[in-house]
């Protein structure tokens, strides 16, 4: 029973240090229905995440790309915020803005082509958001490209 008890804490203690290391996850969502109806592409999402209170570029045009057009969101580990968020020498408490676009692409030949885009983002995001919860962008619909 010892032993029982002792493997339970073990369990116990592992699960809430995984669990204490936080979240530092942004997920970017965005509706395609607006599109053409392309079977042959990808989406490209682009952000940037800029700590407003200390003037410091955490991201700078961060490109993922070659996501799956069955696809209308994304999420993306941001440990640079966190590490961001662990110093100790700024001089401000960090206070977060994040810009992101998403680009949809079609091939209509050898090169793709831009069809679908838009941007967004959100601003005053703290440490504690991004420690606690996904923090989520949603773009909504992406705007036919003129050609």
């Amino acid at each position: 029973m010892k032993k029982l008890l002792i493997l339970f804490a073990v369990i116990l203690f592992g699960v809430s240090a995984t669990y204490a290391q936080g979240v530092w996850t942004l997920n970017v969502s965005w509706d395609d229905s607006s599109c053409d109806n392309c079977t042959n592409g990808y989406f490209e999402v682009v952000f940037s995440i800029y700590d407003d209170a200390n003037s410091v570029a955490i991201y700078t045009n961060q490109t993922i790309s070659n996501i799956d057009l069955t696809e209308s969101d994304i999420d993306i580990s941001v440990p640079l915020v966190e590490s961001n968020c662990d110093k100790e020498s700024e001089t401000y408490i960090p206070s977060y803005s994040i810009q992101v676009a998403v680009y949809m692409y079609c091939y209509y030949g050898l090169v793709p082509e831009v069809i679908c885009s838009k941007s967004g983002g959100d601003t005053g995001v703290s440490c504690y958001t991004f420690y606690n919860t996904t923090v989520e962008v949603d773009v909504g619909a992406l705007i036919p490209v003129e050609k």
